[in-house]
This record gives C-alpha cells, sequence and structure tokens, in this order.
C-alpha cells in the first residue's frame, strides 16, 4: 500500500465467521476469481469473479461496479460508481460487507481506530431542562408485544444472512433490513464497545443525526456513556438533554422533539440554546422487561429535523440491539463460564466443579484460609536417572499415562490435584468441599494409585517397569489462592505440606504408602499399618511417628 493511501477495512461475515480484509491499494478488485486483490469464497454466490472495485482518488473512497450480473449497492442503492465513508453498507448482489476507514474531525480530538465510532475526548455531559418536551412518542413494551421476539432471537442466534420469515408484519417493513445489518453486528463483534460502535453507525446511516450517545446502565443502575460521536467540526464538549433520557428511561418510550427550539417546553433548557439544537430523539435499549441502556441522537439542522419515520427506524434498531446486546452478554458468560470449568476441572472433580459453579460452594472458600486437610505426594521412583536414556516423546507418553491414572484416583475420592512437579505430584482432600474422613480417602487414594501403576506395569503398557511412593500427612495448612497480583494458584502450604513430602522422599520405599501419626490416628482401625522406627525429618525438632499401609482393615 503506498504512503499516500489510508487504510480501510471490509468487514463482513462468511460461513458465520466474523473476516477482516484489509483495503491495501488505491485499486483494489473484489470478486471470486484468485487474481483479484480481494478473493471470496465460491461458496458466496451471487459474488462475480469481477464483481466491483474499491478506488482512492483524490483523498476520497469509492467503490465502482465491474458489471456484475447482480450490481453493486451502497446503504441499499444500486451504483455504478459511489464514494464511500465509514460505516457504509456495501452488498455485492446479496453479499454484504462493512466499509471502515479512519476519521478525523477538525477541532474536536478524537481517537481514531479503524472500524469504530470516533469518541471526542470529553465525556458526555447531560444538561436537564423542562420535561415533558416530547413531540413524538411510540411505546417499546406495544411494539414489543407486536412481534414474536423469540423467533427473532432464534435467527439472531443462528445465522444473520437470512431474515426471520413470518416474524413481521407489513407494518414493520423496517425491521428487515435492521434485523440483518445488527444480526451481522452480533457475529461480527468480538467485545460490548465494537458493538455498540457499530450500533451507532447503523443509527448514522439510518438518521440525520450530527451527533449521539450511546449509555449502557452499570451495576449500580446509572447510566454511563459508552460511545458518542459528533459530526459538528470544532465542538469541544458533547451536551445531551438529561431529561429526555429519563422521560425515556421511566416511561420506557422512544421519545422525539421535532423541533426543540419552537417548542415552548423546551426553549430555555441551557443545553439546547448553546448547540442550537433543533430535533432529538432518545430510545431506550428495551428488551424484555429490561432497559440495558439507550440511543441518544440530536441535529441542530433545521432543514434536516428528525420525523416520525426516523423515530420508528430507531425503535427497531434499539430494539433488536437490545437484544444483541443480551445475546452477546450470554455468550460472553457461557464463554467465561466454560475457561472457569475448564480450569477447575484440572484441579477437581466433575461433581466439585459443578458445586463450585452452581453457588454451593462460596467465593470465600475459594480464597486463602486456614483448613484441616490431608495432603498426599506421590513421586516416580528413580525417574530422573532413567529419562535421560529414554527420547523425549517417550518420556512424555508415559508421565501422561501414568498421571492420567493417579489423578483418577484421587478424584473418584474427591481429592483436589494442586499440581505436578516433573515426575511427582500434590493433591489434598478435604477442601474446599469437605469430605467426611478425609485421611481415609487420601489413603484410598494412595492404595488406589499403586494398584493402577501395578497394573500398567503387568500389562506391558509402559517404555519401563517403574514403581511410586507416596506420603500422606494430616492437619491445618492455608488452601487457596496464592501468588503475586498478576499470577495466582490455588495450592496448599504449611507444615502438614512439608511433612507430607519428606515422609515420602525420606520415608516410603518403592511401591509403598507412608502415613503420619494424625493420619495414622484418624483412620481408626480402618486402615491396616505397621509402625515404623520414629524418623528424625529435617527442619523438624522432634522425631515423629511414621506408618506404612499394609491393607485395610474391619471398617
Amino acid at each position: 500500500m503506498s504512503a499516500e493511501t489510508p487504510k480501510a477495512i471490509l468487514r463482513y461475515v462468511s460461513a458465520g465467521r466474523r473476516v477482516e480484509r484489509p483495503v491495501e491499494g488505491a485499486h483494489v478488485r473484489l470478486g471470486r476469481s484468485p487474481e483479484l486483490e480481494v478473493v471470496f469464497s465460491e461458496s458466496e454466490s451471487g459474488v462475480s469473479r469481477h464483481h466491483a472495485t474499491i478506488l482512492h482518488e483524490e483523498g476520497n473512497w469509492f467503490v465502482e461496479d465491474a458489471g456484475s450480473r447482480n450490481g453493486t449497492y451502497v446503504n441499499g442503492e444500486k451504483i455504478d460508481k459511489s464514494p464511500l465513508k465509514d460505516g457504509d453498507r456495501i452488498d455485492l448482489g446479496p453479499f454484504l460487507l462493512r466499509f471502515h476507514v479512519p476519521r478525523a474531525t477538525v477541532g474536536v480530538h478524537r481517537e481514531t481506530v479503524p472500524g469504530e465510532v470516533l469518541r471526542p475526548s470529553p465525556a458526555a455531559v447531560f444538561s436537564p431542562h423542562a420535561s415533558g418536551a416530547a413531540s413524538a412518542s411510540i411505546s417499546l413494551k406495544a411494539v414489543e408485544d407486536s412481534v414474536d421476539w423469540r423467533a427473532v432471537q432464534k435467527n439472531l442466534e443462528g445465522a444473520a444472512d437470512e431474515t426471520p420469515s413470518g416474524t413481521l408484519n407489513r407494518d414493520q417493513a423496517w425491521a428487515v433490513t435492521l434485523f440483518k445489518e445488527v444480526g451481522e453486528a452480533l457475529l461480527v463483534a468480538e467485545d460490548l464497545d465494537e458493538m455498540l460502535d457499530t450500533i451507532m453507525v447503523l443509527a448514522f446511516s439510518h438518521v440525520p443525526a450530527e451527533r449521539g450517545v450511546i449509555c449502557i446502565v452499570d451495576g449500580d443502575g446509572a447510566l454511563q456513556p459508552h460511545v458518542i460521536r459528533s459530526d459538528k467540526p470544532g465542538e469541544s464538549e458533547v451536551t445531551f438533554s438529561q431529561s429526555i433520557v429519563n422521560e425515556a428511561v421511566a416511561t420506557e418510550t422512544a421519545v422525539l422533539v421535532k423541533d426543540a427550539v419552537d417548542d415552548d417546553r423546551f426553549n430555555e433548557a441551557m443545553s439546547i440554546l448553546q448547540r442550537s439544537v433543533r430535533s432529538a430523539i432518545c430510545v431506550p435499549l428495551y428488551h424484555a422487561g429490561k432497559t440495558a441502556g439507550v440511543v441518544y441522537l440530536d441535529t441542530a439542522n433545521r432543514y434536516e429535523a428528525f420525523r416520525e419515520s426516523h423515530l420508528e427506524l430507531l425503535v427497531g434498531l434499539g430494539l433488536f440491539s437490545a437484544i444483541a446486546i443480551s445475546q452477546f452478554e450470554l455468550r460472553e458468560n457461557a464463554i467465561n463460564e466454560r475457561l472457569k470449568r475448564d480450569k477447575l476441572a484440572r484441579y477437581h472433580t466433575p461433581a466439585v466443579v459443578d458445586q463450585i459453579l452452581e453457588g454451593d460452594v462460596a467465593d470465600a472458600e475459594m480464597l486463602a484460609k486456614k483448613a484441616d486437610v490431608s495432603v498426599l505426594f506421590a513421586d516416580i521412583k528413580g525417574f530422573t536417572a532413567f529419562s535421560e536414556t529414554m527420547p523425549a516423546g517417550e518420556v512424555v507418553e508415559l508421565l501422561n499415562l501414568v498421571f492420567a491414572q493417579l489423578v483418577d484416583a484421587v478424584f473418584r475420592q474427591d481429592g483436589t490435584l494442586d499440581k505436578f512437579m516433573g515426575d511427582g505430584m500434590l493433591a489434598y482432600f478435604g477442601a474446599p468441599v469437605a469430605v467426611e474422613n478425609h485421611a481415609l480417602a487420601a489413603v484410598r487414594a494412595a492404595v488406589e494409585m499403586q494398584s493402577a501403576v501395578d497394573e500398567l506395569n503387568a500389562a506391558g503398557a509402559l517404555p519401563r517397569q517403574i514403581a511410586i511412593r507416596i506420603g500422606i500427612n494430616t492437619g491445618p495448612v492455608i488452601v487457596g489462592d496464592v501468588g503475586s497480583p498478576t499470577r495466582r494458584n490455588h495450592t496448599v502450604i504449611g507444615d502438614t505440606v512439608n511433612v507430607a513430602s519428606r515422609l515420602e522422599s525420606a520415608v516410603a520405599q518403592p511401591g509403598e504408602i507412608v502415613v503420619g501419626p494424625e493420619t495414622y490416628d484418624r483412620l481408626a482401625g480402618a486402615v491396616e499399618c505397621l509402625e515404623l522406627e520414629p524418623v528424625q525429618l529435617k527442619g523438624k525438632r522432634d522425631a515423629i511417628r511414621a506408618y506404612r499401609v499394609t491393607g485395610f482393615g474391619d471398617r
């Protein structure tokens, strides 16, 4: 792309996926032919092999039809050659694209992000004035009740390029085009702000507005500006009418003020006098009895004041946008829950994951706190030495196979996997979900681990015969999220953990399970153990009792 040609972007949806294609150059051909600069899939029926060309001439963008079979359209009008501006819709026959370019408005400092609505640097200011200024209004509940919104929502979730047949009556024909455009915005947007940007572009493309703001209701129920647009040069502060917004939200009604200056109820408002506002529209983003925000537009152009047809059209945009926002939030929540579930599933059993996500385990239970648990360390004997003679692939294969069996044993006893440490692992029992006798659960998991390794060896499933050592200790720990502000892990720390580690490394022999004194006392005869000589562990002043598990007792 030459230095003189600014960057432009084409956005569209293909096979249900968002696509962004840069326009690189002053002469860019569009179509299905592989020798063109922008090539569409052969599956895009209706697009000619060379359908159209985007041109940059004397500082302006244009699109020119290349003699296509199904024609080229800009904002719904068929063209031979037409100028393009940010947010314009281009139809190559039935295939829709959105054209985006960076823009700058004289006198107003703005962030110029490709494909986004330009935001003036000052925050939006709402100025109160006398209420009751509406020249026309539409009840959003009445409109919503007249449409089968469940069918609309189903179509929005499915494919944005299909019109919901039978959903809209003839008096709501405006909704057909808006349905497709907002549906595309839902599929294309990567975050809420981008979706709101697209909604603003759609509003300005259908209504002769000079300024606009989209506000979203925050967690405290207050309206917060998210997207601001002004096409008036030199405007350093963007001021909007608070009482129109309040009236629209309170009554769940779309409000149109046709001529603010000539309206006695409105002509003393400072925001109107200072900005010479002629017309204003405010439409709540209303769906299923809930207002998610508002779209507010106004203009000072006396020759192109807002009409009731603009109000009706913006009502359609607002209703569909409210559904799109609702679906976007549901989609984001589902993604976040899946990520959270995937993370939790690495450490907890499916049943525990369900309890955490369903709220049976409070968030406080996941924070660092004191708890009584049984800690289990397991380690593959001599793994470091013989892994040095094995290919890297065999090392990984062996560890994956063994650890899969060991983790399953932990999960079957409702334990929590803390971490893998090279050829070893750490697990604990009794948190975040209470276990009736976590000492016994830990020993049962350890016995299952030893049995699983024996079966792998007997079946010849491993490249080498292996043996594991296991140490278990019971007592108080700190359990929960521990780490830095940027990286935290759910883990256990404390002397109980240190003793369990040293029982495994310094006392247990290959194939053995060794437990500490507190664990042994809580087993209460349910497990057969052989008392060992008292052992002096590193970091401990006194020798401690240790026991080797030999089998299960009567209980």
